[in-house]
């Protein structure tokens, strides 16, 4: 069965109300694609400040976004440490889910599809992390963080040689 990836969002948090008004949230999310909440994939915790977007975290979910979600809304961890990290910032949630034209959109998660979500997650973290270095994941991240490849990954673009510029404009045309 052929299945796609879809981006959605970005959905805004109102922290205005304590608890956090979910039940809006999810009325945003299923108003913009039917069954999104019921949907698995990525989801991306980012900072909206003065029309500039930053990530913040990547997750996954192999059941749906609103069981998922159900944690962190409950105990607001990442959203405390976002909120630490850019006071008064807007949190936005941006949701990659995979989508099938039958089932009203909801994707069923298969083995194969548990094996490209994986492999989704380590390449969101990895870009969100070229974007902000002070990411909140803690897991998928000790190569971006450990290891520099010059031209490609964690250096410093003003002491590359000649070898390290080539790879760097390759990558650049792909």
């Amino acid at each position: 069965m052929a299945f796609t990836i879809g981006t959605f969002g970005p959905f805004s948090i109102d922290f205005s109300t304590e608890p956090i008004n979910k039940t809006s949230f999810w009325d945003e999310v299923e108003e913009a694609r039917k069954g999104l909440s019921k949907s698995f994939g990525i989801y991306i915790f980012a900072t909206n400040e003065k029309a500039t977007r930053q990530p913040w975290y990547v997750g996954k979910t192999e059941s749906s976004f609103h069981t998922r979600f159900g944690s962190h809304f409950r105990t607001e961890k990442i959203l405390k440490k976002i909120k630490k990290e850019c006071p008064g910032a807007k949190v936005e949630i941006l949701f990659i889910a995979f989508t099938t034209p039958k089932r009203d959109g909801i994707a069923k998660i298969t083995a194969s599809r548990k094996s490209w979500l994986e492999y989704l997650e380590t390449a969101m973290i990895g870009a969100c992390m070229a974007a902000n270095p002070k990411m909140l994941n803690n897991k998928k991240t000790l190569l971006l963080k450990k290891v520099a490849v010059p031209g490609f990954l964690g250096d410093n673009p003003q002491k590359r040689d000649e070898s390290a510029k080539a790879l760097a404009a390759l990558l650049k045309a792909c």
